[in-house]
């Protein structure tokens, strides 16, 4: 039940990034009229994510033990650290102008923090460095044999090199937010992707790793 719990994720997650790709493509055109709206759609797309992921992380917290991996917030004293880091930036949030989604590392972990407008509250959405390492990997690869920007979709059907499980498809989504926030690849609208730096691609992915503000 929970590979469809995943899906679900992923599938409003690739949906909300489809509505970016619009405002984008709607920016470029300069229809104005339709940005206030996709504005709303998308961030009642996140909102709706945020709320299965945290539905979800919920159930798989009770059930931690028949699911190691599960990308949930255990309670152990650096998940309450980020916890706590969480609901301070959540109170400080708006006051400072802090922009969302921001990304931090706890541990082996890439933490995304996003914004609630509805709940006023911030969640987090996490992903293991073996997923990350796998979609930058596919990334290379895919981007190594397209002549023009890839799709997200190209990137599916990816799996840990380390359990040879499929990866999530909201860790997969997780992984291409931090690598854009970062400037490692550009989104070309509904075009897809493409990477800023394909020579030193890898090189620069482990640097903004390691330079990520750290919740341990």
């Amino acid at each position: 039940m929970a590979g469809f719990v995943d899906e679900a994720i992923a599938l409003v997650t690739r949906t909300e990034e489809d509505v970016r790709g619009l405002i984008e493509d709607a920016t470029r055109s300069r229809s104005y009229g339709d940005l206030a709206q996709l504005a709303r759609i998308a961030e009642s797309l996140s909102e709706l994510g945020e709320g299965i992921g945290n539905g979800a992380a919920r159930e798989a917290g009770a059930k931690s033990a028949l699911r190691a991996d599960s990308m949930v917030a255990r309670v152990t004293p650096g998940t309450r650290r980020a916890v706590d880091a969480s609901k301070e930036r959540s109170r400080r949030g708006k006051n400072k102008g802090q922009a969302y989604p921001s990304f931090v590392r706890e541990n082996d972990v890439l933490v995304k923090i996003g914004f609630s407008r509805k709940s006023g509250a911030t969640y987090e959405h996490r992903a293991p460095k073996r997923a990350v390492d796998a979609v930058v990997k596919r990334v290379t690869a895919v981007s190594q044999a397209s002549r023009g920007p890839f799709s997200a979709e190209a990137l599916s059907d990816l799996h840990n090199h380390q359990d040879e499980q499929k990866l999530p498809g909201y860790q997969l989504y997780l992984c291409l937010a931090w690598l854009k926030s970062a400037g490692l690849i550009k989104q070309h609208g509904r075009k897809g992707y493409s990477i800023a730096d394909a020579e030193n691609f890898e090189e620069h992915v482990e640097e903004a790793w390691s330079s990520l503000d750290t919740d341990n």
